[in-house]
């Protein structure tokens, strides 16, 4: 009987995260291992995975209304983990519980944990062999730990005072744990995501964070951003009619909402480019009202390559996958972050003149600006070229290897 290999993913919107696990996935069970998904959402996840003929299971996960004292958007990485599941010590511990009583009933070999903190908590106690997977926002960077709005008024207070509140949770686990499974137990969030037990698959140009005094093995981790076709995703091609002329073929992969993008498809319609808007799962309603503008939509899942290789430009919120993959093809970046992961990544990239990026989508000033030097801004095509140039050999299905490889030594 093969030996089974976990594969958890717990926090995360939409489907993206499955874009680095599959192709791992996929390594494992063609080195003979059973892979078992654990996921939070099974309603959305569970058909994916079973078109591709892997079981899934339903993961424990932080109950209602047990959340730290910080309200809104996390404010770093402690925040992040007080609202999954170290809120305080009785509610961890009934994690701990619900998680050990999970690992026992599976029985896995290795468990590879994606943004699921307590998961990797209770595989590291029980002696597994696990490893955090990510693309460095779920991994924070070992001792100072960075802000993810440094320029919000009580920043600091709200970073030395989730620092303590999640140290006092660590301390409680370690007082009532500690008699059964000794020094395994992690006492830190330095030492729960120790560089051993993580794998960056991100290049250092797009870490989201600093990781300043890594070791040369440590820096090693930056093993490189994973992706990989999409079950079901179709074959597509520019339509051939729209390669009439120079104009700039733009394409554009976003969720869409009514009237949120208006003022972008207005601009570049007004500037004469071709674009491709891919909008999977978006209403039939929402796509007519976009294509309005003269602009085509697709709203289910394709294979991005070829795209990537025939359009000039791409506009996306942010997701690491897409952006990973126009940066390796060479290709300018307009960003347009939802969610605070994307605008610690846009942040990072536009600094380095990687991308342009804003969320000021109703200033018609602003969305006209980054259009048009989205299109025609010389010094960010070379910026983009010269990433391509400089990862032009790289490989992310030898990535998807190494962190198969790496989970079990």
């Amino acid at each position: 009987m093969p030996q089974r290999v976990l594969i958890v993913w717990e926090r995360g919107g939409h489907l993206g995260h499955l874009g680095k696990l599959l192709p791992v996935a996929h390594v494992l069970r063609a080195a003979g291992y059973e892979v078992v998904f654990g996921v939070a959402n099974l309603v959305s996840v569970k058909p994916v995975l079973n078109a591709v003929g892997y079981a899934s299971i339903r993961i424990p996960v932080a109950l209602p209304g047990t959340k730290s004292s910080f309200g809104g958007s996390a404010m770093g990485h402690a925040e992040v983990l007080l609202g999954s599941g170290f809120s305080d010590g009785q509610q961890a511990l009934a994690g701990v519980q619900a998680w050990y009583s999970l690992l026992v009933r599976v029985q896995p070999a290795a468990v590879l944990v994606d943004a699921s903190p307590l998961a990797l908590y209770v595989a590291r106690c029980m002696g597994l062999r696990s490893m955090a997977i990510g693309h460095g926002f779920d991994i924070p960077p070992q001792n100072l730990k960075p802000c993810f709005a440094p320029w919000t008024d009580d920043a600091h207070q709200r970073m030395e005072a989730g620092a303590r509140e999640l140290q006092g949770v660590f301390d409680q686990l370690a007082v009532a744990l500690s008699g059964h499974w000794g020094r395994q137990v992690p006492t830190s969030m330095d030492d729960l995501f120790d560089p051993a037990h993580c794998f960056l698959c991100t290049w250092p140009e797009l870490d989201y964070f600093d990781r300043p005094g890594l070791t040369p093995e440590e820096a090693s981790s930056y093993e490189g951003p994973i992706w990989g076709a999409f079950p079901g995703a179709r074959p597509h091609r520019w339509p051939e009619n729209s390669r009439e002329g120079q104009r700039s073929k733009v394409l554009c992969y976003v969720y869409l909402r009514e009237k949120h993008f208006d003022l972008i498809w207005q601009t570049l319609a007004q500037a004469g480019a071709d674009v491709l808007v891919i909008a999977p799962g978006a209403s039939e309603d929402v796509c007519q009202a976009v294509r309005a503008f003269k602009v085509q939509v697709i709203n289910y899942s394709v294979q991005l390559g070829s795209l990537l290789s025939q359009c000039d430009v791409v506009l996306c919120q942010g997701g690491m996958g897409l952006v990973s993959m126009a940066l390796h093809a060479g290709k300018p970046l307009l960003l347009l972050p939802e969610y605070m992961e994307h605008a610690v990544l846009a942040y990072r990239l536009v600094r380095q003149g990687l991308a342009l990026a804003t969320a000021r989508l109703h200033d018609m000033t602003v969305v006209k600006d980054k259009v048009e030097r989205l299109l025609g801004d010389a010094q960010l095509a070379r910026a983009a070229g010269a990433l391509a140039e400089k990862y032009a050999g790289y490989s992310p299905l030898l990535a998807a290897e190494h962190a198969a490889f790496r989970l079990l030594e």
